[in-house]
């Protein structure tokens, strides 16, 4: 295995971590500007009405107001690619928590005053909640010009009547994997200061600067390069913070603006970002299996309803992912899917961690284990059994590169002492079993889906990384400074990765579905290589060498074979900057396209990703009997990440989605009626650190030939694998099997009482 001098090094410091730990980073709420207002959005308390009349005489009146802005007052006030989201409501509100009004004051308190004072008179409408309901031909219509069925799709592949007719066992379940809110540590907020007309600029902790430019520069109407877009550090994302709403949140903050010819700041409370953010998809499957008595799954079939609530957004492709992903976990060739896509009046779905796979993979896992149990069989033995290879085409057409499914089965029931302990316990031990694939960096469109990156060597040979693949916390800066410092040979200390800004980073997607390693690293990788090009061919004209007898490392580039002939990083890149017939700017650079497909849009079949990760994950829980409370005691890991490019950082992204998992799997469940009294944590549960469990994290290293030095995404499998882990183990403590998230006290112990 190649050896590096940084990729793979254990104990890397995280490089954003002193200005963290020292107060220096400059999250969006740290961001003071001079004669800086405050702003606040007036959000519907009804989940369908008419908007009769809309009244802001006295708001504007109050002292201190600067603006109240409505829809009259947006030039483009629809946005999205499905043109279902309004920046601010015209004539209906969708959901309880849309967008009405806004206000720009002098302070929060002032702002609170005035939106106490527009006076909004609703009529309130038939609303829709449930999926199911909403697409009967009665059930109110969410958009008065369309259908509530936003999407739908359909596909079969192999003969499917047929393997059922051969199969030794059929069953079929109904699961339920609910929505999830982000719950960031913190609440978004976004600052926008623009010119009465003209040039402006937005600073917003967003995962897709460029997205939210197209997004303001519309809903003003003036040219995208009037406006600047600042990616300000994150305090937490999970997808929640690279929606459309997001965007068009900053757009009300650059309306206001404009209007007042002021900064303007617009603050999400805690509350707000619980009623009104966004959540993960709510989804109903009903799945059936085939199974012959050895324990291979012949047959599969799943109907899928998934609650996009009042706007699409990314569910489209959300959806897809929850229909499809979880197939290419197992050997799957006969299957069919039918899948909608259906508007309610509930808070819109978006991407979360994950995006869409957990839903899906909660599903069949169940079902897997379902499936050992009628036939007397292993949970850890049906997968392997069905587990998919390297070298292996699934019923999709994704090719597998690079796979240690099995080995990732075997890791963590080994380190769970899974066989022994089952052995020995008639119940099972008190352990569960979850598995999944997870795509680094599908193509998101038939164009580009790639990422671009630039490496400037300064004159005193440090290093400047620029790409539009922003830092959220995840740990991606410092995976692109290990990237430069590897390939330019020098410390990573002397690596620095400017915060992404739409006038100077090179235009990206944005960081989603585990693409930052794989697709920005890719980037970044070969843009140093570019620059290292450059500085090897002034260093030859110093060395009188030939540039392949030269050697970076450690700062300085030698002449192989001559100890006595070499130059530091900083002598060669101040001479290339000083001559005379210097080109301006040491300056790498490069795009990274991904060797996929885009699945055909009729058949949805394709290669989706150039690479695949693989985890399985065993979790040990305790059930009070008396109360039905689940307590998570240890989780045994093994991912397939291709190879770990921050050891560190990895088993962090390992773990950190491991809790969130725990917090999906026993705690959080969106309140689906809107109620606007549980819009606290206090009545949103997410785990705390009394919940974390022993975590034990194994890496298994496939060396993926697609991505940088091997690697592979690692930042959302540990989500994905948890709910049906936690699930099956409390199975096998409590013998009674739910099939809908979250698994609460209430739901066991009348489920216990029933059996």
């Amino acid at each position: 295995m190649e050896k590096f001098s940084v990729v793979g090094q254990p104990g890397i410091n995280r490089v954003d971590a002193p200005e963290k730990a020292t107060g220096q980073a400059r999250f969006t709420c740290d961001i003071i500007l001079p004669r800086m207002l405050v702003g606040r959005v007036l959000r519907s308390p009804h989940p369908h009405a008419r908007i009769l009349r809309l009244e802001t005489t006295r708001a504007r009146a109050l002292p201190g107001v600067k603006a109240v802005i409505t829809a009259a007052d947006a030039p483009h006030n629809m946005v999205g690619r499905w043109q279902d989201d309004e920046v601010l409501a015209a004539t209906k509100v969708h959901f309880v928590g849309d967008h009405v009004a806004a206000v720009a004051a002098v302070d929060e308190d002032t702002a609170e005053e005035a939106m106490a004072l527009i006076e909004v008179e609703y009529e309130p409408l038939l609303a829709v909640m449930d999926a199911a309901a909403a697409m009967l031909p009665d059930a109110p219509r969410v958009h008065d010009d369309r259908s509530n069925i936003a999407d739908r799709f359909s596909y079969s592949r192999g003969d499917v009547d047929d393997a059922f007719a051969r199969a030794d066992l059929v069953f079929q379940e109904t699961i339920f994997a609910p929505g999830q809110n982000h719950a960031a540590i913190e609440p978004f907020y976004c600052l926008a200061s623009f010119e009465a007309s003209g040039r402006g600029q937005v600073w917003a902790g967003v995962k897709d600067i460029f997205g939210v430019r197209r997004v303001v520069a519309d809903c003003l109407m003036i040219p995208e390069n009037d406006v600047r877009v600042f990616q300000s550090h994150v305090g937490g994302c999970f997808g929640g913070k690279g929606t459309v709403a997001r965007a068009s949140t900053c757009a009300v903050a650059a309306l206001l603006s404009r209007a007042t010819g002021l900064p303007v700041k617009l603050i999400n409370t805690r509350d707000e970002e619980i009623l009104a953010g966004r959540q993960r998809l709510p989804m109903h499957f009903e799945m059936k299996f085939g199974v012959k008595a050895d324990g291979k799954v012949i047959a599969k079939e799943t109907r899928l309803i998934a609650n996009t609530g009042a706007c699409v957004g990314n569910g489209k492709e959300i959806y897809a992912t929850a229909a499809r992903r979880h197939e290419s976990i197992y050997r799957f060739k006969n299957i069919r899917t039918e899948a909608f896509l259906v508007y309610t009046h509930t808070l819109p779905g978006s991407p979360f961690r994950g995006y869409g796979n957990p839903q899906g993979t909660f599903a069949v896992e169940m079902m897997m284990d379902i499936a050992a149990e009628k036939l007397g069989l292993d949970p850890v033995e049906i997968r392997l059994k069905n587990a998919t290879r390297q070298g292996d085409v699934t019923a999709h057409g994704w090719e597998i590169k690079s796979c240690g499914l099995t080995q990732c089965i075997e890791t963590a029931a080994k380190n769970s002492a899974w066989h022994e302990r089952r052995a020995n316990s008639p119940n099972g031990a008190g352990l569960g079993i979850g598995c999944m694939i997870h795509a680094s960096g599908r193509r998101v469109s038939p164009d580009y889906s790639g990422s671009r990156a630039m490496v400037k060597i300064e004159r005193d040979g440090r290093v400047t990384v620029f790409s539009g693949e922003g830092e959220l916390g995840q740990g991606s800066h410092t995976v692109f400074a290990m990237m430069a410092a590897e390939e330019l040979g020098i410390p990573i200390e002397d690596v620095k990765v400017a915060q992404p800004d739409t006038d100077i980073s090179p235009i990206a997607l944005g960081l989603f579905s585990d693409r930052g390693t794989i697709l920005g690293g890719n980037a970044v990788r070969l843009a140093a290589q570019d620059a290292r090009r450059q500085l090897l061919r002034v260093a030859a004209e110093m060395l009188e060498a030939k540039v392949e007898d030269l050697l970076l490392e450690v700062g300085r580039i030698f002449v192989q074979g001559y100890s006595d002939k070499s130059l530091t990083v900083a002598q060669v890149a101040g001479h290339a900057l000083a001559r005379r017939d210097a080109e301006p700017i040491i300056l790498g650079k490069a795009t990274y396209e991904p060797p996929s497909v885009f699945p055909d849009p009729k058949t949805l079949y394709g290669n989706l990703s150039s690479s695949y990760s693989f985890a399985a994950q065993v979790a040990e829980v305790e059930v009070d009997r008396e109360t039905g409370l689940v307590k998570t005691l240890k989780v045994s890991a093994a991912h397939d990440l291709g190879k770990a490019i921050n050891p560190m950082g990895a088993h962090g992204q390992m773990e950190g989605a491991i809790v969130q998992g725990i917090g999906y799997s026993l705690y959080e469940r969106m309140a689906e009626d809107g109620d606007v009294a549980k819009t606290s944590l206090l009545d949103y549960r997410i785990p705390t650190s009394l919940d974390v469990p022993t975590i034990e994290s194994a890496f298994i290293e496939t060396i993926d030939p697609y991505g940088p030095y091997g690697a592979k995404g690692v930042g959302e499998p540990g989500l994905v694998a948890m709910a049906p882990a936690v699930a099956n183990a409390i199975y096998n403590t409590v013998g009674v099997r739910i099939t809908e998230l979250p698994i609460t006290p209430d739901k066991l112990l009348a489920a216990m009482e029933r059996s």
